[in-house]
């Protein structure tokens, strides 16, 4: 494991190959508020994560991380999430106590379906969830009105729920690399002036 940062509330890791276990060092500082790990070994986040409760800025990054605990999105205080290069193909079933949340950064994953409660994030601005594998949103999207950025390049859809049209705030709404057909198309260019 190599420290690439380390101060009274920053704590950067890098780990080999080898190393599988999310490190435990992580927990020496309970006061941490800004934390990053990056790992391809790194099979899961303990679910003891909720005990960093100044926790504001979560990077993870780790082709073999599979799946989330619940309680990563019971942190009270986290406003930046990212999560790059996993292979999760779902989020978990939970009541997300982190509403402060304003940045969601799940790329380059394997994700499939999203789950209702990610509209229950109504500060997040920026959500990124290109490079995954979703084929449909969740009609809840229409609740992220503070939304002005969104991300959705690279995944397999066909169309964008109605409710999207509801994200008055949203001036970036990026998605190459889908499946839309034609009409979707049509009514995405209408809406949105995005060519295709």
């Amino acid at each position: 494991m190599k420290i690439l940062t380390q101060t009274d509330t920053k704590l950067a890791l890098r780990l080999t190959k080898r190393e599988k276990a999310f490190p435990e060092m992580v927990f020496d500082n309970m006061n941490i508020t800004h934390l990053e790990i990056f790992g391809e070994s790194i099979t899961e986040i303990p679910s003891n994560i909720c005990e960093l409760i100044h926790l504001e800025y979560l990077e993870v990054a780790s082709s073999s991380l599979k799946s989330l605990p619940d309680s990563i999105f019971l942190l009270p205080l986290l406003r930046i999430l990212k999560l790059k290069n996993c292979s999760l193909e779902r989020l978990p079933e939970v009541n997300p106590t982190c509403i402060a949340l304003k940045n969601f950064q799940l790329t380059n994953s394997s994700l499939v379906t999203l789950p209702e409660w990610i509209g229950d994030f109504e500060y997040l601005d920026t959500l990124d969830l290109s490079g995954n594998n979703l084929e449909i949103l969740p009609s809840s999207f229409g609740k992220l009105k503070m939304l002005t950025r969104l991300n959705l390049d690279r995944n397999n859809l066909k169309a964008l729920p109605d409710t999207i049209d509801e994200l008055s705030g949203l001036n970036h709404l990026s998605i190459d690399g889908n499946s839309f057909p034609e009409e979707e198309k049509s009514r995405i260019f209408k809406k949105y002036t995005i060519w295709f």
